[in-house]
């Protein structure tokens, strides 16, 4: 039997503030869980943004589930959770900051959104991302540095379109 996802965090759990678009997660109150989901509505407005930080350095965090009203995932978002192993990008999401989930040493697998633009500078560096990836056509710009130091990935199919910002974005050495 498949494992049931859990039930999304109560607002209680959750520092936000209300954007123009909707709602952006600050933080959550509580680092106890080990399995994420986060509310598609906060107080009746849609969860939009991941704010900078938010999950950042999160020792607890193995699982997250990103809701479909979620377009922009900040600057070091998930940056150093280091029992990360999955992360499903729902097709909302259209861009991905700096640093995003940098360091986390234990994702081995992304499922990119369809809708995915921009992927920001070493937003997956030094992951445990392994194997055959394939970033989807609706990207346009990957910048500097994306997926540096994944030692463990065998190959990157990019869209035939694909802006860069250096040569080297996508498997920068230092």
């Amino acid at each position: 039997t498949p494992t049931p996802t859990p039930a999304p965090l109560s607002e209680a759990f959750i520092e936000w503030q209300l954007i123009d678009e909707g709602v952006e997660i600050i933080s959550l109150k509580v680092d106890i869980y080990s399995e994420r989901v986060i509310p598609n509505e906060i107080s009746g407005y849609p969860v939009v943004k991941i704010a900078d930080k938010a999950f950042a350095h999160n020792d607890n965090l193995e699982y997250v589930v990103i809701p479909e009203s979620v377009t922009y995932i900040g600057e070091e978002a998930f940056y150093g959770c280091d029992l990360l192993e999955n992360v499903v990008l729902p097709d909302s999401v259209v861009e991905i900051g700096y640093e995003a989930f940098y360091g986390c040493t234990s994702l081995t697998n992304v499922v990119f959104s369809r809708g995915l633009e921009y992927i920001g500078p070493w937003a997956f560096a030094s992951t445990g991302l392994s194997g055959f990836l394939s970033i989807p056509n609706s990207v346009k710009y990957i910048d500097r540095g994306a997926f540096s130091g994944c030692t463990n990935l065998t190959g990157v199919k990019l869209p035939d379109d694909l802006e860069v910002q250096v040569p080297n974005a996508i498997v920068e050495r230092s």
